[in-house]
């Protein structure tokens, strides 16, 4: 097996796209070819995302033809945990280095590349300079607030309010400063003694809301979703905030998380704290920040009121890789501890 990428990152998060390598992806749709990639060559997605290639954080982009003929490329996402039809900081990487390395033509200023993804079309706004990609705006999809203000109770024995938004999944928003450890705020965020309290908090709350609550996919009405990522944040002024994003299984987000930023925007415009348009910043454990705002509302099927964000960031090219897998190799496709 021999499989060649482009590695990136944005704001700190890796992605690795594969370029080069796969056999053609079966399926009339971009759902069906990820469902093929799934179930036949899940042996590639661990080679590359898995030790000792990859790293718990590492995601992936594979690409393919799109389905769509008004669509520029098809793509979907993996990670270390399987495939995912969406990732915004995935995106950014996937437009910026198309562009850089030539498989992605350049728009006519403020034209859009359109990607097709599983979840449907994504407009993705790349700003160049002197033939340079500086930034990729995403319109993400729509996001609203399912619950607000349900009450938990931490290990740290303290009661928080919090909410669930939907932004691509479901989140669970948290005001750090409520959790109740003697380190606050943007201590808790920038340490690496503090995102390990906020681990166990993260894990512990999801448990909770999980049990506590049975949700409706917002794209399948009789498919079950869970909450999958606690979004913890410390809001700085009206316009940014300190942010870390922890999945169910303890993985910490390098970036601001470009879904949680599209979470924070719902929860703050249905709290009437953020108007149309207005620019907000979040800024990761590692400083690296992202920028969003809201472009427009729409009103769901289920009559929930929903905003439809767009999300800036800026992403680099790391390497060009060529993968193997020799037939001796006794870890064979990677492995996780």
């Amino acid at each position: 097996m021999k499989i060649s990428t482009i590695d990136t990152h944005m704001a700190g998060s890796s992605t690795r796209i594969i370029t080069d390598g796969l056999p053609e992806l079966v399926g009339r749709t971009m759902t069906e070819k990820m469902q093929y990639f799934c179930a036949n060559l899940d042996d590639v997605r661990r080679l590359l995302i898995l030790e000792p290639r990859g790293h718990q954080n590492m995601w992936g982009v594979v690409l393919t033809e799109p389905c769509d003929p008004e669509a520029d490329i098809g793509a979907f996402f993996v990670n270390s945990e399987g495939c995912f039809p969406s990732c915004v900081h995935s995106k950014i990487s996937l437009v910026t280095a198309g562009i850089q390395k030539g498989f992605l033509k350049a728009p006519e200023q403020g034209k859009p590349i359109k990607i097709e993804l599983p979840v449907g079309i994504s407009n993705a706004y790349p700003t160049i300079v002197e033939d340079k990609v500086q930034s990729v705006s995403i319109e993400t999809r729509a996001s609203f607030v399912e619950i607000l203000n349900i009450k938990l109770l931490l290990e740290t024995g303290n009661f928080i309010n919090a909410s669930i938004v939907f932004s691509g999944v479901y989140f669970i928003l948290i005001d750090v400063n409520q959790v109740g450890f003697y380190d606050q705020g943007a201590e808790l965020l920038k340490s690496k003694s503090g995102i390990q309290k906020l681990v166990s908090c993260a894990i512990n709350a999801l448990n909770q809301v999980n049990k506590k609550y049975e949700l409706n996919d917002p794209r399948d009405s009789n498919r079950v979703a869970k909450v999958s990522l606690a979004m913890f944040y410390d809001e700085i002024d009206p316009q940014q905030a300190n942010d870390v994003v922890i999945s169910a299984t303890g993985s910490v987000d390098r970036c601001p998380c470009g879904s949680a930023a599209g979470a924070k925007l719902a929860l703050l415009h249905h709290q009437k704290r953020l108007g149309m348009k207005q620019d907000y910043k979040l800024i990761s454990p590692i400083e690296s920040t992202l920028s969003g705002k809201i472009i427009g509302e729409i009103t769901n099927d289920d009559g929930k009121n929903a905003v439809i964000p767009r999300i800036t960031g800026s992403a680099f090219i790391t390497g060009e890789h060529t993968f193997y897998l020799d037939d001796q190799d006794s870890i064979r496709v990677g492995f996780t501890l």
